[in-house]
């Protein structure tokens, strides 16, 4: 990977003999930031393993709010994956995003199989894969707009 670069060139981390300034404060705000993304995934995931595995009573019956709740889970779980890789191809942290969340997904269900409370349902790794699907189409649109609005002119007044 190509070290990363500031505005006028000099790769981050390094001293610019033009100026003699340092950068390496840069490249400390960029791993902080790099390990803040990483640890919001890895709550999320977390938090995902403790929903699923704590014992919630019966459900209501009618709407499917188990269901929901796994998409809506499952989507957040997706956008939390691809922010946390941030740094990677759209294309390969999208993949790598889906395949994590279903990877959770069925970690999950396995677990929820020997919990005597908890019972696995194919169903729920269903609707985790319809989550994470949504999430990698909601964060392919977001990039979408925000790289528009990056491209767009700066109007100057003077």
């Amino acid at each position: 990977m190509p070290p990363l670069r500031n505005e006028v060139g000099t790769p981050i981390g390094w001293t610019d003999r033009r100026s003699g300034a340092e950068t390496r404060h840069v490249m400390s705000a960029v791993r902080a930031l790099r390990f803040v993304r990483r640890a919001i995934a890895l709550v999320y995931v977390v938090g995902v393993f403790y929903l699923g595995t704590v014992n919630v009573g019966p459900l209501p019956r009618g709407i499917p709010s188990d269901k929901v709740g796994h998409v809506v889970a499952f989507l957040g779980l997706e956008m939390a994956f691809e922010l946390a890789w941030l740094e990677l191809r759209p294309a390969v942290r999208r993949a790598l995003a889906i395949v994590s969340s279903l990877l959770v997904g069925l970690a999950l269900e396995l677990v929820q199989a020997a919990l005597p409370h908890r019972a696995a349902d194919p169903l729920d790794f269903a609707a985790d894969a319809v989550g994470a699907v949504l999430g990698a189409i909601a964060c392919g649109l977001l990039g979408r707009s925000t790289a528009r609005f990056r491209r767009a002119p700066v109007s100057r007044s003077s």
